[in-house]
């Protein structure tokens, strides 16, 4: 990317599974009420993807502003399902937020799509 003015699209995808299989980034969600300046309550909802420090592989990507040098989290089916099981423990969620999956097991197309 040669400047944050013109973003360029980017595929990601792993070498550990097939190309018509998913990875998963985890993330936070959370609904709330909000109060309006007229004193009205109005229902909303927020989500964060859980990033990491960039690896090798994605840091010449993510590279501008203030998160800079960040990436997605990438976690397999299992973890995935631990990441949304109501019996998960904050030992699981540590476990989760502190893998890494390793830089060599990324692919990187430039354009995502020929559409874009």
């Amino acid at each position: 990317m040669e400047t944050w003015d013109t973003p360029v699209p980017y595929g990601i995808g792993t070498n550990k599974q097939p190309d018509n299989e998913y990875f998963f980034i985890p993330g936070i969600y959370q609904t709330y009420e909000k109060l309006l300046p007229n004193r009205e309550k109005r229902r909303a909802s927020g989500f964060a993807m859980i990033t990491s420090e960039a690896n090798e592989t994605i840091c010449h990507i993510h590279n501008h502003g203030d998160n800079k040098h960040r990436m997605p989290l990438f976690v397999s089916l299992e973890m995935a399902k631990q990441w949304i099981s109501p019996k998960g423990t904050l030992g699981d969620f540590k476990e989760i937020i502190h893998y890494r999956l390793p830089a060599e097991e990324l692919n990187i197309l430039h354009r995502a799509s020929p559409y874009w």
